[in-house]
């Protein structure tokens, strides 16, 4: 057997953005161009505007700019709002990723003094000091 998950983002309990948004946001940031992301990502032009379209309704903000020039200079560009989603989704879909391929530690704290924390964790192979943590209480 093996656990299966997905990754979304809600605002105000309404789904805002998944995996295919994510895709998409993605595609922009690199092509620039509506027509190339259609393209690269098989679907309709009309799809893609509409579906940043209902993303930016249910966000209630902007998640492109579009800068219009005719033939081959027109371009799209994500906002910063585009971008953060992008950064959202992706840390919590590797967070996800690390922790069902077995990418991750047990332990206990052993003391807290200030903003030190002392953990002693049970098999820390491959740890290095510095390394990144996160801890989760159970």
């Amino acid at each position: 057997m093996k656990v299966k998950y997905k990754v979304w983002i809600e605002k105000d309990d309404k789904f805002i953005i998944g995996e295919g948004g994510i895709k998409i946001l993605k595609s922009i940031d690199k092509h620039k161009k509506l027509t190339k992301v259609a393209k690269e990502l098989n679907m309709s032009y009309k799809f893609v505007w509409n579906y940043i379209k209902k993303i930016e309704n249910n966000l209630k903000d902007c998640i492109v700019v579009t800068h219009r020039g005719g033939a081959n200079k027109g371009y799209t560009e994500l906002t910063e709002r585009g971008k953060e989603l992008i950064k959202i989704f992706d840390y919590y879909k590797n967070l996800f990723d690390k922790l069902l391929n077995n990418n991750y530690y047990s332990g206990r704290i052993i003391k807290i003094n200030e903003n030190k924390i002392i953990v002693e964790v049970d098999n820390p192979k491959n740890l290095k000091e510095n390394d990144k943590i996160i801890i989760i209480k159970e």
